[in-house]
């Protein structure tokens, strides 16, 4: 499973599971997108935007949910 923290990060793991055009995928907070042989991607705003505390606390949940269900993952970020 993948965790892009905002909209640069899902973009770049798009082009990394080589999903082009990236418009038929667009960002959405909450987002989910399953691809045959990839892991399944989620998006959630970067937590680090000022505007947007509620998702530092969705990042925490779905990192100690992960964690808690023992599955490997990997959170995808961005400092632009």
């Amino acid at each position: 499973m993948v965790l892009a923290l905002g909209q640069i990060a899902w973009q770049s793991v798009l082009r990394c599971f080589e999903l082009r055009p990236l418009a038929r995928h667009p960002f959405a907070h909450g987002a989910e997108l399953e691809v045959t042989g990839r892991p399944k991607l989620l998006a959630s705003y970067h937590p680090f935007a000022p505007e947007h505390e509620h998702a530092r606390a969705h990042a925490r949940d779905v990192a100690r949910d992960l964690h808690a269900r023992g599955a490997a993952g990997l959170i995808a970020t961005s400092t632009q």
